[in-house]
């Protein structure tokens, strides 16, 4: 979940509830809670109609890896994958792998929290309204980046296994449908 100070979210609990949208009354005050609410609920409907479709680490376009089974050198393309309840795209990369042993390329998530300190755009821009250039909703940024697991903390998700330097082209770990 996220660590964000004054963030409130009780999707978790709406979904178990069974509550299925937010009725909202003129006279009531709309909470920020609310509103990450609508916005989780969404986003796990959209995962669950993207899971039934694909796996995570389902390919949807290119996302090749090219082994060089002489120097350990990787080359990873760009392309779209499945993860984590949508199709993201990833940018290209080159890494350097061992030649012994099973070693597994795949994608990491790198999530961070953006706020107005990061980036100022996120202040309030409209001039004429009295919160002009008061800091609004923190961003949640999820930059998907080739990898090999192990390498950093962040949720991994496998895509290709190379054994001793030779890439198991036939037998990707996530087949598409």
């Amino acid at each position: 979940m996220v660590d964000l100070n004054n963030y409130y979210n009780r999707s978790e609990d709406e979904i178990a509830k069974g509550y299925d949208r937010h009725l909202f009354r003129a006279g009531y005050v709309l909470q920020s809670a609310e509103l990450n609410e609508i916005q989780d609920i969404a986003a796990n409907r959209h995962k669950m109609l993207g899971d039934a479709l694909f796996k995570d680490g389902d390919i949807v376009r290119d996302a090749a890896v090219i082994v060089d089974s002489a120097t350990g050198s990787v080359i990873a393309e760009s392309g779209a994958v499945y993860l984590d309840g949508a199709v993201r795209g990833v940018a290209p990369a080159t890494f350097t792998i061992p030649l012994t042993g099973t070693v597994t390329i795949g994608i990491y998530l790198m999530q961070s929290i953006v706020t107005e300190v990061d980036d100022e755009t996120l202040k309030e821009p409209a001039i004429d309204v009295r919160a002009y250039g008061e800091p609004g909703a923190a961003r949640m940024k999820i930059v998907p980046t080739w990898g090999i697991q192990g390498a950093s903390p962040d949720e991994f998700y496998p895509i290709y296994y190379v054994d001793n330097g030779e890439d198991r082209k036939s037998t990707r770990l996530n087949s598409s449908h």
